[in-house]
């Protein structure tokens, strides 16, 4: 059947919800985006202005773990909105501890991947200075895990009747990161910038976890994530150990190739996640 287009030119009712929604979500956005940038800001205003050139590659090269999640928040926005819009919550519970697992395991690969081979990576760009960025690469990497950690539980505060917390939270976000750049700077220079994000990631992530499970009675954890979460550490600390005197481009590729297989292999043997598994299954075991 085909519907001919019908146009109003009216205020919708809701006019007031409308614009208090755009109005809290637009300056909680822009709050995280002051997270994101404001210490490439304030590192250059207490430091040598070559020092944010070493923290923003740091930064780049450790944001390639946060990839997933941006797709996935493609997908699951509006799956998220339609749940809540219809108090859905069984669903949306499924949703939030399926997108957490399945966004640890790409994570938690991708971490192992970049940390890893990080070395041998500054050794291809071949300019000895912006090796400062390692241990920038290594902490905003945790940081990354743990808002893959977090699964939907953005888009579960955005969407449901308590959208106004998330603004609060974005809001202390931003001041957090503000005033703990301008210790940790002046303390550890572009680690403590990589440091003070770090720490707000963490411990704001654990306060949103806790919102929903207060508000929603809902969240995104089980033994599963606790299993990954060891086996993530102890693949890291053991390659961590190991070291091939390659060319760094045969020793990333190398190592890379056994971090993959051997990843893989514990994942679906303990089937950390089943949309995982199944797609090892499909992709690779049965070719």
């Amino acid at each position: 059947m085909v519907y001919k287009p019908t146009f109003q030119f009216k205020l919708p009712y809701n006019l007031k919800e409308i614009i208090s929604f755009s109005i809290y979500i637009l300056v909680a956005g822009s709050a995280a985006g002051i997270l994101l940038e404001i210490d490439k800001f304030m590192i250059p205003q207490m430091e040598k202005l070559p020092e944010v050139a070493y923290y923003a590659v740091g930064i780049y090269i450790a944001s390639v773990i946060a990839i997933p999640a941006r797709a996935m928040q493609q997908i699951t926005s509006p799956i998220i909105a339609k749940g809540m819009n219809e108090n859905k919550l069984d669903e949306i519970s499924k949703l939030y501890k399926q997108s957490s697992i399945n966004l640890l395991v790409v994570g938690g690969l991708f971490f192992l991947l970049i940390n890893l081979n990080i070395n041998e990576l500054y050794q291809i760009i071949d300019k000895p200075q912006f090796a400062k960025g390692v241990w920038v690469v290594l902490i905003i990497s945790f940081a990354k895990v743990m808002e893959l950690a977090l699964g939907t539980g953005n888009a579960i505060l955005v969407n449901s009747k308590f959208y106004k917390l998330f603004f609060y939270i974005s809001l202390a976000m931003a001041l957090s990161v503000i005033v703990l750049n301008h210790w940790l700077i002046a303390i550890m220079g572009i680690n403590g910038a990589a440091l003070a994000t770090f720490i707000v990631v963490v411990v704001y992530g654990v306060i949103k976890i806790i919102v929903i499970k207060i508000k929603l009675n809902i969240q995104p954890f089980s033994i599963k994530t606790i299993q990954l979460i060891l086996v993530i550490s102890i693949l890291f600390i053991g390659f961590r150990l190991i070291n091939f005197n390659f060319n760094p481009v045969i020793n990333i590729g190398l190592k890379s190739l056994i971090i993959v297989v051997i990843y893989l292999i514990i994942m679906n043997k303990m089937k950390i996640s089943n949309d995982i598994s199944e797609l090892i299954v499909k992709y690779l075991i049965k070719k």
